[in-house]
């Protein structure tokens, strides 16, 4: 039985991913030379959120697992990363690393080019971390 703080964390992971699972089978790829209105934009701005939500949950996930495995978190991210690739829960640090880079890009980018870039590659990292939450229900 998993400890009661990595559990809920996977609940919260999981609660986030069927969201995000919604908004992605619902997707339509961001075309940069339509002039979105506020209205159209809330897709995106709610896929965008959900991610968001759902990467932050998968990464508190992996810290209470660490803790749990190892008695101690690790100091630095990829550190910690590592250790979550290393028990075959994730599948590559670096495409993990970057998810987060995207997440951060989010936040700033507006120029519509830059904005269907980023909704190509959330896509992909969305995806990614919906098969880590897969594998992770077998350490709950």
């Amino acid at each position: 039985m998993p400890d009661p703080l990595t559990q809920q964390a996977f609940e919260d992971w999981q609660a986030a991913g069927r969201l995000l699972e919604d908004s992605l089978s619902r997707y339509v790829s961001y075309d940069r030379s339509k002039k979105y209105t506020p209205w159209e934009m809330e897709f995106y701005d709610s896929l965008s959120f959900r991610y968001t939500k759902t990467l932050e949950a998968a990464f508190y996930f992996f810290r209470s697992l660490e803790q749990e495995l190892t008695g101690k978190p690790s100091e630095f991210f990829r550190d910690q990363l590592l250790k979550m690739e290393k028990a075959g829960l994730v599948s590559s640090t670096e495409d993990w690393m970057e998810a987060r880079k995207l997440r951060n890009r989010m936040a700033h980018s507006y120029q519509p080019e830059e904005l269907e870039k980023i909704y190509v590659q959330l896509v992909v990292s969305a995806r990614m971390i919906l098969d880590a939450l897969a594998k992770a229900k077998k350490f709950v």
